[in-house]
């Protein structure tokens, strides 16, 4: 991985958005827009053109991610420029089928380390966080799409002190449970009502399990009984669990069975079989140790751990770990105590991938078709597949985000199985499943479908869309300005469109106005140099949105002559080879200078790694130059950061990318 993979979000596309910023990595600490980094992977492609690096124009460094009912990953916060530990108010909406970042309208106030919950109505909940003095955020703002211009609902208070990346849950009554984990100053659980906005004390819980993971555990038809598991935490961490079911008439923490080590910073993910696979760590915070490499599966059924196999790479802090469509479960990063992070990928394949023969099974079933278009709620619908033996389950996976030991967002769904649920029928190729009741059970949103055969083989995922109005969601254009465009500071831009909408929501970052409901809002000026992503969001009378937004990118200059410099992405290399990166240098304004140009990696080039010098080392005015860097057989597997600097006078700009050297392909965990 050629970013450090602080924060990962399966998208509906099967694809992985990576979000990093600035990193926590010695040798990227270039800051502005080529130093806040994201990358999109998609883990079905080869080491070579399976990852793309995306930049964005502000520092999203330990932000939190919840997904809107459109399918687009809303990134809640970040860290101001230069100052870790100081919470910044923007947020931005990944567009999947452009790779974009378009800004949302700004929060009250700024939130680093914040949590991001998808609640029943679509809306998304941002809690705790580092406000921009490094005070810990005590107000809850509820992010609603379809309320154009505002976005974010007036802060509501928070009546303890809560930890930052607080583990919430959206539970079937239409609350929030915060499960108590952390290091903040109270020792119970508390419950959010979204609608009132008050709070409720709940039961005690363990206060000392600071970077521990926690999971809602399957909600099954027909109860959906809710039931939250911690798992693990503390310094040095625990191995003990405790579990909570929030149907009882007191609930109350009681201790579940311990895994096989302690873990902070652990990852935990929920699989289609209902299993919850307990995975990284370690008994010290950032310190590798062999025990941590060794995963534990817990059944809830059973209420036991058993083994779960064996990593090859410790994963610590800033390591995530997500479920993938095809069953298996990706694991990524790490930062251990000496800052920099752990590039390599792994894979891991649960035992229900594999036969008696300790071989992996190739007749699974297969879905071979899912309705078209979205699903409401209580909805009956049909899909077919194959499968050599009965189908025993279906369930709904709902796509996770996981940054610092917590996924935000997965949870399991059954739609059949085992009684008392609903029974899957007698097979014959063709199924008829009904939606959950509500959006308090599934928020709104995309879902994995798998099927479970009678040995409990799964399915590859299809995805399907579950809506409070599943009617077709509207969609617009920007007309106005019919391009992008390059301004100097302090001009205007005409924005406008010819769609029709029920409400119009656009958005000018670095513009005055800010927003605007308007179908054609008319001059907006820019005067802060940088560069500025306008959205237009088309909104029908449902609250439906357009899932693919049109923008147009605003770069704001100076009014002195200046240039630009672009570099492309990362690089792929095996030690001995060299690679070329196209160094561009765009003039602004009659710039006609000469610019002189450099590479360098702040703490050094590692062992077997050089410049080869650019081609030519000097651009008068425009164009491109060809950097060369060489390796040895020497160089080691590394993901090497480059600052490729341009020079002209007293004007300097500066990019990033990335020389990955040998990146391995995934290696496979044994069950």
């Amino acid at each position: 991985m050629p970013i450090d993979p602080i924060s990962a979000t399966l998208l509906s596309n099967g694809r992985v958005l990576i979000v990093a910023g600035s990193e926590y990595d010695a040798d990227n600490n270039s800051f502005g827009y080529g130093g806040y980094r994201t990358a999109i992977w998609d883990p079905t492609g080869t080491q070579g053109n399976s990852i793309s690096i995306q930049n964005v124009t502000y520092d999203v460094f330990c932000s939190g991610t919840a997904v809107l009912p459109d399918g687009r990953p809303l990134i809640v916060g970040g860290t101001q420029a230069n100052v870790y530990g100081t919470g910044d108010n923007r947020a931005s909406i990944f567009n999947p089928v452009t790779n974009q970042f378009p800004q949302s309208e700004s929060m009250a106030n700024g939130r680093w380390y914040a949590t991001a919950t998808s609640l029943g109505d679509g809306r998304i909940a941002a809690f705790s966080g580092a406000d921009p003095g490094g005070a810990i955020n005590k107000t809850v703002e509820i992010y609603n799409l379809a309320s154009a211009g505002v976005g974010w609902s007036s802060p509501t208070t928070v009546p303890f002190t809560p930890p930052l990346y607080p583990r919430m849950e959206l539970l079937p009554n239409n609350t929030v449970f915060f499960t108590g984990q952390g290091y903040g100053v109270t020792t119970h659980s508390w419950i959010f009502n979204p609608s009132s906005g008050n709070w409720q004390q709940s039961a005690s819980t363990t206060s000392n399990r600071m970077y521990g993971s926690a999971v809602i555990l399957p909600l099954l038809p027909p109860k959906y009984t809710p039931r939250i598991m911690n798992f693990g935490g503390g310094n040095p961490a625990t191995p003990s669990t405790e579990i909570i079911d929030l149907s009882a008439t007191s609930p109350g923490w009681s201790s579940g069975p311990n895994m096989s080590t302690g873990r902070i910073q652990m990852n935990a993910v929920i699989l289609p079989n209902g299993k919850v696979l307990a995975e990284g760590g370690s008994v010290n915070n950032e310190s590798p140790d062999t025990p941590g490499k060794h995963a534990d599966l817990y059944a809830p059924t059973s209420n036991t751990f058993s083994s779960g196999g064996t990593a090859a790479y410790s994963r610590l802090y800033h390591s995530t770990a997500l479920l993938l469509p095809d069953a298996t479960v990706m694991s990524l990063g790490s930062n251990p105590g000496s800052g920099g992070y752990e590039p390599a990928i792994e894979i891991y394949t649960p035992a229900y991938l594999y036969n008696a023969q300790d071989q992996l099974i190739v007749s699974r079933p297969a879905i071979t078709s899912t309705p078209v278009g979205v699903l409401g709620y209580g909805a009956p619908f049909t899909i077919n597949y194959t499968s050599s033996n009965g189908i025993s389950s279906a369930v709904l996976m709902r796509p996770g985000s996981v940054t610092h030991a917590f996924n935000m967002e997965q949870r399991l769904v059954g739609l059949c199985g085992p009684a008392p649920q609903p029974s899957c029928g007698p097979g014959g190729g063709t199924l008829t499943l009904t939606t959950p009741p509500n959006g308090n059970i599934a928020p709104p949103g995309y879902y994995m479908l798998f099927l479970l055969d009678s040995a409990g083989v799964p399915s590859k995922a299809q995805f399907i869309q579950l809506s409070l109005h599943p009617t077709t969601p509207p969609s617009a254009t920007i007309s106005s300005p019919a391009s992008n465009l390059t301004i100097v500071a302090g001009s205007s831009v005409n924005f406008g469109t010819t769609s029709s909408a029920f409400q119009y929501s656009w958005i000018f970052p670095g513009g005055s106005p800010a927003t605007s409901t308007l179908q054609n809002p008319g001059p907006v000026i820019f005067n802060t140099p940088g560069i500025y992503f306008v959205s237009l969001t088309a909104i029908d009378q449902f609250g439906n949105t357009d899932p693919n937004p049109p923008t147009r990118r605003v770069a704001v200059v100076t009014g002195n002559p200046d240039f630009m410099i672009g570099v492309p992405w990362a690089h792929y290399v095996f030690p001995g080879q060299s690679a070329t990166f196209k160094v561009t240098i765009t003039p602004t304004r009659g710039f006609n200078s000469p610019v002189t140009l450099g590479v360098e990696n702040p703490s050094g080039f590692p062992t077997g790694v050089s410049s080869g010098g650019f081609n030519p080392p000097q651009i008068v005015g425009g164009g491109t130059s060809i950097l060369t860097m060489n390796t040895t057989s020497a160089a080691v597997p590394y993901a090497v950061s480059l600052t490729v600097t341009g020079t002209s006078g007293s004007i300097e700009h500066v990019g990033s990318t990335t020389l990955l050297i040998s990146l391995a392909y995934p290696i496979n965990l044994t069950a």
